[in-house]
């Protein structure tokens, strides 16, 4: 009898352990949310290999692997958005082997505001540093139009431009300027 209520609370102490560390790993899985069609690079030859079989490719580099959380969670809509006309990776220079890549790349996250840098590689060669507004609209916009014009949004001197694409649009719109001049 005695060693049926030792190994029942052995048990217990096995089931308690199994259910922490299921809630830990649940939790860390839940901290970086990142999609799986964001790919994550961290050697040369993968990198390498990406661009030689993509031709549109946006790649988010990070200081550490914590730095870029809401840019991923954001690059992770985005790349729903563009599957198959574009492709996000991430490469995580606070790492050993992300380390050595940026180096080899020449790419330093840490001397740019907020850790992160945005650059984008077209038919395998460098084209540009992603230096538009981080939204979802503007980056799908770029993601399927590399070489083309920005958003009109994000001109500065469209802040007085309206577009309505509703009558309900139009409705609010005249409405607000009716607030705006009394």
């Amino acid at each position: 009898m005695a060693t049926l209520i030792h190994c029942g609370s052995k048990m217990r102490g096995h089931k308690m352990y199994l259910f922490v560390l299921l809630v830990w790993a649940a939790s860390v899985l839940q901290a970086v949310k990142v999609s799986p069609l964001i790919e994550r690079v961290s050697e040369h030859k993968d990198f390498k290999k990406l661009l030689r079989t993509r031709t549109n490719v946006l790649i988010l580099y990070t200081k550490s692997g914590s730095s870029g959380d809401g840019q991923l969670k954001l690059l992770s809509e985005v790349a729903q958005a563009v599957k198959g006309q574009g492709t996000i990776a991430w490469v995580n220079c606070g790492d050993s082997e992300g380390r050595k890549l940026c180096k080899k790349m020449k790419v330093d996250p840490g001397s740019k505001k907020g850790g992160l840098e945005i650059l984008h590689y077209k038919d395998g060669t460098f084209h540009t540093e992603y230096d538009r507004p981080s939204t979802f609209k503007s980056m799908v916009a770029f993601l399927k139009d590399p070489t083309g014009a920005p958003l009109w949004e994000e001109n500065p001197g469209a802040k007085d431009v309206a577009h309505i694409e509703s009558e309900k649009d139009f409705r609010k719109l005249l409405k607000r300027e009716e607030r705006l001049s009394s």
